[in-house]
């Protein structure tokens, strides 16, 4: 259950400053893409860690 939290506070994380960055660089197609893949990762990473 730890794993969990940990792995969705780092996906959050990584997913502000994907945010972050669509600031400086106007791609919102990639930008999405890149977000979702992220989120995802992270999902199966805390699930798999339970």
């Amino acid at each position: 259950m730890i794993w969990f939290f940990a792995f969705t506070a780092i996906g959050i994380a990584i997913f502000a400053f994907f945010l972050t960055l669509r600031r400086f660089f106007a791609l919102p197609l990639l930008q999405l893409f890149g977000g979702g893949a992220i989120l995802g990762l992270c999902g199966l990473l805390a699930a798999r860690a339970r």
